[in-house]
């Protein structure tokens, strides 16, 4: 059976596409920064190898002999990773990439659409066979609300009214793996979101009705909101 080498395999995504693929009985190979770290983290039967997205000669060995790759990055370094992961697809022969992308990829939108749109363009680059995941905002990044629910029985935000059909991770992963899996979704982008929009207030207010406790969600303004990030 084919290799299929897995980026970011302790992340939100890459540790549940794992999960999916060792399910499925495919053989996995996880590229890792702390291979001790991983091994006691991953499957027993995932292949754990050392790299960095900044190391070329590590990126070439982790891609040797590997059918397909899953590609995730992160932050504003996110296109020049993916273009150096892509080019030692290539160098390797890969034969088919997926990235995890986000929602609105696009040239000359917000700063981590065009991020993502610029590591897709340097895929295509490579003539490889492609697919794109682009999801929207992750359902779980409510968890970052758990401390002050906890706390003051309140979560804060700057989100306004604005409505979000926010997505579990669990579905990202599993239209992943099986983009990694099976033919037929070459040179194919698909926009994942959830079910219904929903403000962070109805998010909120479903948490209180799940645990029965009496949740708030508190809009702040957006100086506040970055004053608080930047602290964070």
């Amino acid at each position: 059976m084919s290799v299929i080498l897995v980026t970011g395999a302790l992340g939100n995504i890459g540790s549940r596409v794992v999960r999916n693929l060792v399910s499925a009985e495919a053989r996995v190979r996880a590229l890792v920064r702390r291979p001790a770290d991983a091994k006691a983290k991953l499957p027993a039967s995932v292949e754990v190898v050392q790299g960095s997205y900044d190391d070329a000669a590590s990126l070439r060995a982790a891609m040797e002999g590997a059918a397909r790759a899953l590609f995730v990055t992160a932050g504003p370094a996110l296109a020049r990773q993916d273009a150096a992961l892509a080019d030692a697809a290539k160098a390797a022969g890969v034969g088919h990439i997926v990235k995890i992308s986000v929602l609105g990829a696009r040239e000359g939108s917000l700063e981590i659409p065009a991020w993502h749109r610029a590591g897709e363009q340097a895929i295509e680059a490579t003539g490889l066979p492609w697919t794109f995941v682009r999801p929207g905002s992750f359902a779980s990044n409510a968890l970052n609300w758990a401390p002050t629910l906890r706390a003051a029985g309140k979560a804060f935000g700057a989100f306004g009214a604005a409505a979000i059909p926010v997505i579990h991770p669990d579905d990202i992963a599993d239209v992943a793996a099986l983009a990694l899996t099976a033919s037929g979704h070459e040179r194919q982008i698909y926009e994942l979101v959830g079910p219904e929009a929903l403000t962070a207030a109805q998010q909120v207010a479903t948490i209180s009705e799940v645990t029965g406790k009496p949740f708030e969600y508190v809009n702040v303004p957006d100086e506040a909101a970055l004053q608080g990030m930047l602290g964070a």
